[in-house]
């Protein structure tokens, strides 16, 4: 079978929070069947989950194990190095491109909601080769990664050649696609992204795609808009206000909770 969409959740389950948010995101996203989706996770409790581990070398100097349980592809650092955001971004990619067929990428945060229906609605106003796509911030796509397949392929022949060990190199993802001929395209008026925060220096921010929605660490009813593409749930001073707007986002986009 071939997906349409694999959505890599950038994700952890250390606290009651986490887990539940993550329950949330499944409860949502299994009602889907022309997609696939899978947290990225590291394996921080070797007793949590029996691993039968893959490995994967980059060149001679890392090390990462990796390997699939119930959507969640679970990563151990044989060499007790941090298994940072844009690592685990990278060998998700490599993993997908190895085990399942598909013809976008979209990369997110646990605590993002996607309103599926446009996201797809989305990729087929895309070209199938050589672009990446997603919300911008000082010229880095900081909020929903798309690439399509053949992009991200050359993703991970660049991450191959850079030396962790020795330079502490940070791959900067739109960098390297864009020396590699690989095109951005912005989301327009019609594929918003959503805030939910209880942060208030953002409001000062003003952009043509982004809508900020001002929570004074307090729930408040959000007539949400149907052109929301990535709703961003980032309660800083009250974690658990996100799992009340994330079960308000799938009842008003899906209609239903299980």
């Amino acid at each position: 079978m071939e997906f349409d969409l694999i959505i890599i959740i950038l994700s952890s389950a250390n606290n009651e929070y986490q887990k539940k948010l993550k329950l949330l995101q499944e409860s949502y996203l299994k009602n889907f069947s022309n997609i696939k989706y899978l947290f990225a996770e590291l394996n921080t409790d070797p007793t949590n989950v029996e691993l039968n581990l893959h490995h994967i070398c980059i060149e001679k100097y890392l090390v990462e194990s990796y390997q699939e349980i119930n959507n969640t592809i679970y990563f151990k650092n044989e060499q007790s190095q941090v298994v940072g955001e844009t690592v685990r971004i990278a060998l998700s990619i490599d993993y997908i491109n190895d085990k399942y067929k598909f013809k976008y990428i979209l990369v997110i945060n646990l605590n993002d909601f996607l309103n599926i229906p446009l996201i797809l609605k989305y990729i087929n106003t895309l070209p199938e080769n050589n672009i990446y796509s997603g919300y911008q911030s000082f010229g880095c796509v900081t909020h929903g990664l798309f690439l399509d397949r053949n992009s991200g392929i050359i993703l991970i022949d660049n991450y191959r050649k850079i030396n962790y060990l020795e330079d502490k190199t940070t791959l900067i993802i739109t960098e390297v696609m864009n020396q590699n001929n690989i095109y951005y395209i912005p989301p327009n008026k019609d594929f918003l992204l959503g805030i939910i925060t209880d942060e208030t220096y953002i409001l000062n921010h003003t952009s043509s795609f982004l809508k900020y929605y001002q929570t004074f660490s307090k729930y408040n009813k959000i007539e949400f808009d149907n052109n929301l593409m990535i709703i961003s749930v980032n309660n800083k001073n009250i974690e658990m206000l996100n799992l009340i707007y994330f079960v308000a986002l799938i009842k008003f986009f899906y209609k239903k909770i299980e």
